[in-house]
């Protein structure tokens, strides 16, 4: 499909704007290439701060993209110049989540984002089925769960940006249970994870932003 302009700023803008620096993306393509730039900014903009806070997260401005096609991975590493951009493969399997039928990415990188970008899989790449039921049928809308296994872990502040897939919102909407801002806007629908902060180590975005207003009036 040709870029969509409009869908690809929001994006760029939304990373920028959160100050985000640890991104999960599911389905890679030119979106990958504006999270990298995104990201770049924004670790352009925490080296200049000062003092800087001491953030505790060891994957500092870098994405991690899932797909579950190889091909279409190495396609993306040949015109990806970023060493802070990880293409990661996972096949996509058929599940339940509270009976309800959902699918999830077998093998996900061990890593706690501050972004989450939903633009994958392709639902016919989703392996199985449930009592006769697959993703193979055309007519069905993706219904990616990886979000609603990962909640529990989430940090206050994190954002989910959902490209289209307005079924998959709307089932997420309806099963997560922590404390989320929603917001919904044509085809594409965010929520922000509006809970207080954990602590003092717990530096996420709205801290970073903070810190760089102080150090313009220093």
């Amino acid at each position: 499909m040709p870029p969509q302009k409009q869908d690809l700023d929001r994006l760029h803008s939304m990373i920028t704007e959160s100050f985000s620096t640890t991104v999960l993306e599911f389905g890679c393509g030119y979106s990958t290439f504006v999270i990298s730039d995104a990201l770049r900014i924004n670790r352009e903009r925490f080296d200049k701060l000062d003092p800087k806070p001491e953030v505790r997260n060891s994957q500092l401005f870098r994405c991690y993209s899932v797909d579950t096609d190889r091909d279409w991975l190495k396609e993306i590493r040949n015109k990806l110049d970023d060493d802070n951009m990880n293409l990661w493969h996972s096949p996509c399997d058929v599940g339940l989540f509270n009976g309800q039928m959902c699918h999830y990415y077998t093998k996900l990188p061990d890593i706690v984002p501050d972004f989450i970008y939903l633009d994958g899989p392709d639902p016919a790449q989703v392996d199985g089925s449930i009592n006769g039921l697959s993703f193979k049928c055309p007519e069905r809308t993706p219904m990616s769960a990886d979000v609603l296994l990962m909640e529990p872990i989430l940090i206050p502040g994190t954002t989910v940006l959902i490209d289209g897939r307005t079924n998959n919102f709307r089932f997420l909407r309806k099963n997560l249970k922590r404390l989320w801002a929603i917001y919904s806007e044509n085809d594409m629908s965010w929520i922000r994870l509006e809970e207080d902060k954990l602590g003092k180590i717990n530096v996420v975005g709205r801290d970073l932003w903070q810190a760089e207003n102080n150090s313009k009036h220093v």
